[in-house]
């Protein structure tokens, strides 16, 4: 019904526009008269004289011809466009004409097709006086203020002309934009925003009122607010930039979740790919999917990245590595990225204290308290611990004061008491150590079986209650699952696999046959702390590599742990393809490697040995003979009180060295490398060979070491 309507006006004005006798929309350039016949013969009126007389010279004539008045049926002069214009403007603006909106649009329209300067400002003036006829029409206002736009003067009449419109139609989504682009250009900053909150209530998901007011919240600190409009811009318009504004919001004010779909829906756009990766890598760190976050945040991290994002990213990926066993690698990310957190998590990871006055205030300094209290846990110095913790009122600091207590009071029935009151694994954990210590086996398992079955730590006391329990082969098959469980504590694994790995072989071989990366297996331990070199599996060998930092201890080790009783001899490999100019061998200290004796090759291709003493080493000490080519073989024996090296070489010469005496429950076996700052270098183990002594009274039996058989 209401288009029946609305066609009877159009059509109803039509006819009255007719009925004006309008010119018709369309320009003539000559005159044309029509003789009686109908004909039409163009060319040009000389004269029109007062008894209707034309004197006509017809197009291509030389001589006018007269036309009486019976001798033709009509003149036609010519018209241009302006005068087209302005003859319709006089009649469709007279003050009866009635609605005349429709034909007015049409020669407003006409008139913008038209070339030339007077047609244009005629157009020009009749849209001018038509809005102020028509204030509700936005199709008049439209094309009026596109009219305007041309001339810098008309700022203020296109305002005044958006305005009455918006108040007459304030639906006109147009009108919103044209005016907060005016008030925008002239820095109008409160009434822009008054502008597009009104017109954010009348249309709410409009994408150029939601970028207008993310840009605004984003400048006036209002993130949450910003990141609502760039939602809506980037949800209902799929608009790029909206999306990674969202995206980043989502992030910095830790909407993760948010932050992730957001990402993957970029990278699925093709936009804004390397910031997506980068956030989606976060959010995957912060959900526990390090494993996918880890080359996501790598491939970012080579683009040109935000600076906030750049800084998070970095040290989410960072966490993802250390969680994966890659805390070398993790820490050369970290060192990338020199701030606090990153500088934390660097002390953290090499189990270093932090000074707490390079840290802000807040959640990092707490985190700093608590690091220095665990250090000092962990060397039982309980009442440095308790000092660290002072001022501290969070339940993380209560935990630790009551482990301090544990450890202050040797286990005592009151502190596992207390302990006991918080709840968690770690505490279970702790608890499970005061009953160890205080030989209470059967609580100990009770704790234990609550824990679950693939954790770390539970499964390497488990192995320790069996055999306390004197129920050695459950303990060995106990071992033997050790490597289904998460992260179990290194120090732990490498005295049960001295324990349990090679009960009465004569041999112990490793060939590094263990999947590539950083996690090494079989008790085996890496640390390279600072000095910018990693210790990882490549290629079924044991590898130290890369570019050597300053380090306060430049030595990078990678080791394992064997009792004395057992040990007779110890043999590594070595490739020294690319060693450049670092110095490389086998180590041979104490459990707390603050003691012992290492051997290797210096720069120049001598072997040389030097003796460590209270965890400092003494100078190298050449040995007379040296090592051609790229491949190494150095040997170290023990005798309980003496440590000789001996160098089989191809000669067959024996160099001894000095005599160091290990006093420690196990030693510390294994190989190393340290070079001058700056150095790239590469040391690559191929074997490691342990002759072991079979216990007191054993036979010996035929053993398989690693798939080889020994006697």
């Amino acid at each position: 019904m209401l288009r029946v309507v609305c066609c009877v006006c159009i059509l109803a004005a039509l006819g009255a526009a007719e009925d004006m006798d309008l010119p018709e929309l369309r320009v003539r350039k000559e005159a044309k008269i029509v003789n009686i016949h109908g004909h039409d013969e163009p060319g040009i009126v000389l004269e029109i004289k007062d008894d209707g007389t034309v004197v006509f010279l017809p197009s291509g004539a030389k001589v006018p011809v007269p036309y009486q008045k019976d001798q033709y049926r009509d003149v036609v002069l010519p018209i241009s466009a302006e005068q087209i214009i302005n003859k319709r403007a006089e009649l469709l603006l007279a003050p009866k004409a009635g609605d005349m909106s429709v034909e007015i649009l049409r020669t407003i329209r006409w008139g913008l097709e038209q070339e030339g300067d007077p047609a244009r400002a005629a157009t020009a003036t009749l849209a001018s006086a038509a809005v102020d006829r028509y204030p509700a029409d936005v199709r008049i206002a439209a094309v009026a203020i596109d009219l305007l736009k041309t001339d810098p003067e008309q700022v203020k009449r296109i305002e005044e002309i958006t305005r009455q419109a918006l108040v007459e139609n304030p639906a006109w989504r147009d009108g919103y934009q044209i005016l907060a682009e005016v008030l925008e250009a002239q820095n109008r900053e409160g009434e822009l925003v008054s502008l597009v909150e009104d017109w954010l209530k009348r249309q709410p998901t409009n994408l150029e009122a939601n970028l207008l007011m993310a840009e605004h919240a984003q400048a006036t600190g209002q993130l949450e607010l910003a990141r609502e409009a760039f939602y809506k811009a980037f949800n209902f318009h799929d608009h790029a930039d909206a999306g990674w504004g969202y995206a980043r919001l989502s992030l910095l004010n830790g909407h993760l979740q948010d932050a992730g779909e957001a990402s993957r829906r970029l990278i699925e756009l093709g936009q804004h790919t390397s910031q997506a990766e980068a956030v989606l890598g976060i959010a995957q760190v912060n959900a526990g999917e390090d494993a996918a976050a880890i080359p996501l945040l790598e491939r970012a991290l080579q683009a040109q990245l935000d600076a906030q994002v750049l800084a998070l990213a970095r040290y989410n990926l960072g966490l993802a590595q250390y969680r994966q066993g890659m805390a070398n690698k993790a820490v050369s990310t970290w060192k990338q990225s020199p701030d606090a957190a990153g500088n934390l998590a660097i002390a953290i990871a090499t189990r270093r204290p932090v000074a707490l006055g390079e840290l802000p205030d807040g959640p990092l300094k707490a985190v700093g308290r608590e690091l220095n209290a665990c250090l000092s846990l962990e060397r039982k110095d309980y009442q440095r611990a308790r000092a660290q913790l002072e001022g501290g009122i969070s339940e993380r600091h209560l935990f630790l004061n009551h482990i301090a207590d544990v450890l202050a009071n040797n286990a005592d029935q009151e502190s596992v008491a207390t302990l006991a009151q918080h709840t968690g694994d770690e505490s279970l954990h702790w608890q499970v150590y005061a009953h160890l210590l205080a030989q209470q086996l059967d609580e100990a398992q009770d704790l234990l079986d609550r824990l679950p079955e693939d954790d770390g730590y539970a499964a390497v006391c488990r192995v320790f209650v069996a055999e306390a329990r004197g129920e050695h082969g459950r303990a060995r098959k106990l071992f033997e699952a050790l490597s289904d469980s998460k992260n179990p504590p290194a120090g732990y694994v490498a005295r049960l696999a001295d324990e349990f790995g090679n009960e009465n072989d004569e041999l112990r071989a490793y060939d590094f046959n263990w999947p590539d990366g950083f996690n090494l297996s079989e008790g085996w331990t890496g640390r390279s702390a600072g000095t910018g070199i990693l210790v990882k599996i490549d290629g079924g060998k044991l590898v130290l590599e890369g570019t050597q930092t300053p380090s306060q201890d430049p030595v990078s080790s990678a080791w394992c742990l064997v009792s004395p009783e057992k040990l007779a001899r110890v043999t590594a490999q070595l490739s020294l393809a690319a060693v450049d100019q670092a110095t490389v061998g086998v180590e041979f200290l104490d459990e707390a490697r603050a003691n012992g004796l290492a051997y290797g090759v210096l720069p120049s291709g001598q072997l040389a040995w030097r003796s460590k003493s209270g965890g400092s080493w003494g100078k190298w000490k050449e040995t007379g003979q040296r090592v051609d080519g790229g491949k190494a073989t150095l040997t170290l024996e023990y005798d309980h009180r003496l440590a000789r090296i001996l160098l089989k070489h191809p000669k067959g010469n024996q160099a001894a060295g000095g005599d160091v005496h290990l006093a420690s429950p196990y030693l510390s076996v294994g190989v190393f490398g340290e070079s001058d700052p700056g150095v790239t270098w590469r040391l690559a183990v191929t074997r490691m060979e342990m002759q072991l002594k079979p216990p007191q009274g054993a036979q010996r039996p035929q053993t398989r070491t690693r798939g080889r058989t020994t006697r």
